[in-house]
């Protein structure tokens, strides 16, 4: 999909590499498969979902901090969001406010639990409203941000 003109060049030429690869995968006949391979691809697809899902976060905390939808005829960001991944009311309001958490140094964790590809986005929102609602003391959020991790981890 282009959007906006852009270029087949760089990292959006890179990702359509990549998403071509992924379909290839398609024609792969499961029923000849292994159960634990087929279990092992489920679980590589969510860890694959979720490095996208951070590398999404990066490039959407730059749109909103640049305000780069606006020219472009884009009343938000949020709104661009929610457009381009086809999303419910909210969904783009949700993944600008995880973007910009992600990128402040107390949720560097998450961020990078995120690009490992051992947290969901859908994880990641719950652990970081969780924070978010602590009071305002930076070793008890920064506590409570890491205890939460852990606990995804062992889910």
């Amino acid at each position: 999909m282009t959007l906006l003109g852009s270029s087949d060049a760089g990292v959006p030429a890179r990702l359509a590499a990549l998403r071509s690869e992924v379909a290839e995968l398609r024609h792969t006949l499961w029923a000849a498969r292994e159960r634990a391979e087929l279990m092992d691809v489920v679980a590589g697809v969510e860890a694959l979902k979720s490095a996208l899902d951070s590398l999404q976060l990066d490039v959407v905390h730059e749109l909103e901090a640049t305000n780069a939808v606006k020219p472009l005829g884009w009343a938000s960001t949020q709104d661009f969001v929610t457009s381009v991944a086809g999303g419910h009311h909210g969904h783009g309001r949700a993944i600008v406010r995880l973007a910009n958490h992600t990128s402040e140094p107390l949720f560097a964790p998450l961020a990078e639990a995120m690009a490992d590809g051992w947290l969901s986005t859908t994880k990641a929102q719950v652990i970081e409203r969780a924070v978010d609602a602590l009071p305002g003391n930076p070793d008890l959020r920064a506590r409570g941000l890491q205890t939460l991790l852990d606990e995804a981890k062992r889910l």
